[in-house]
């Protein structure tokens, strides 16, 4: 995708192609000019490298050129301000990710799981420790315990091969087609050995309940997880049901029956 200082440059190029053609028309009626030919040349190529080829992202360049009109935009009720070629770019991005809309409950005050950065591909998710009580205790087996401090919130203890479901106060309804996994932080990976027992785990698309994070300390020492601490990534995946054709024989290849380490290390 086409980097945002690019894309301004792009914009800013058409502008004055722009003001060109219109100081050329206020002395002679000249027609279809070159000038104008250069300024669909550029805005096709805008189009292209934004995103392979997309009608709407071309329609809405060219309404932000062409149209004389405050430089917003509406959409489920909320107000977007595209006034500026980098606040357009920041717009015009959201037609270049595949996104699913997930219906969400969030029982906990942390915030939802959210991409990090541009290119990350999962989220970083919160354990919500907010409504761990004596009563309503979080499930721990080998050594692992909450510790109950002078804060109103509790943190957790997990000592070497020792494990913890941790809750997070996040209820999902995913569509048909796709499930949600989990998968380890790499940096508390290495750094504190903190996984995920099953990984990666997986939220199917008909679970209704909380998400739950199953964590086993693999390091030398304990860890203590705070209430809103990000301990691992949730990943969207899109899903597809095997349909089993039974058969009498399989075809051959050269690897065959091989198994573990039949293709060497090197």
């Amino acid at each position: 995708m086409l980097s945002k200082i690019k894309f301004i440059q792009y914009i800013n190029r058409i502008i004055d192609y722009m003001e060109y053609e219109n100081k050329l028309s206020s002395f002679i009626d000249f027609g279809p000019s070159k000038v104008g030919e250069s300024i669909s040349y550029i805005i096709d190529s805008l189009v292209e490298l934004m995103s392979e080829y997309n009608e709407e992202i071309e329609d809405l360049i060219n309404w932000w050129l062409y149209e004389d009109v405050e430089k917003i935009i509406w959409e489920d009720d909320k107000e977007i301000d595209v006034s500026t070629p980098g606040k357009l770019y920041d717009y015009l991005k959201s037609y270049n990710m595949n996104t699913v809309n997930i219906k969400v409950i969030n029982k906990s005050n942390n915030k939802l799981p959210q991409y990090e950065t541009d290119g990350a591909a999962a989220m970083d998710v919160r354990v919500d420790l907010s409504r761990v009580t004596p009563d309503n205790p979080i499930k721990a087996f080998g050594d692992a315990e909450v510790i109950w401090t002078d804060k109103s919130i509790p943190m957790i203890r997990i000592a070497p091969n020792s494990r913890a479901l941790l809750p997070t106060g996040l209820f999902t309804a995913i569509p048909n087609g796709y499930q949600i996994s989990f998968r380890p932080r790499s940096g508390l990976a290495i750094k504190k050995g903190l996984q995920l027992a099953n990984t990666p785990s997986t939220i199917d698309s008909d679970y209704r309940g909380e998400w739950m994070l199953p964590v086993i300390n693999l390091g030398t020492k304990d860890i203590y997880i705070e209430n809103g601490e990000r301990i691992c990534q949730a990943l969207l995946e899109e899903v597809n049901h095997i349909e089993w054709n039974i058969v009498d024989s399989l075809d051959n290849t050269e690897r065959g029956n091989g198994g573990f380490n039949s293709t060497g290390t090197k």
